[in-house]
């Protein structure tokens, strides 16, 4: 019995296990792909957050308005912006 069913069983066709793994690979590439653009999606709004809360400060010090400036132009940045 057991070799009538391999012999039902369907030979692969040529190629069939390079498309399959190459298939994986584009899959793996493309999840790094997403996790490092996640990771700067959060960066941003991390650094949003520090900048609306150092703007919301009524007397920064001079390293707060240094960041506040580097921030800003990180963000100017970001939007493509940059002078």
């Amino acid at each position: 019995m057991a070799s009538h069913v391999e012999e039902e069983r369907q030979e692969r066709p040529v190629g069939v296990k390079a498309a399959k793994a190459s298939q994986q690979r584009r899959k793996q590439a493309f999840s790094g792909l997403k996790e490092a653009w996640d990771l700067a999606a959060k960066e941003r709004l991390s650094n949003k957050k520090i900048l609306e809360t150092l703007l919301a400060k009524p007397e920064p010090t001079q390293m707060e308005l240094t960041l506040m400036n580097q921030l800003m132009l990180q963000m100017s940045d970001y939007l493509g912006q940059s002078q």
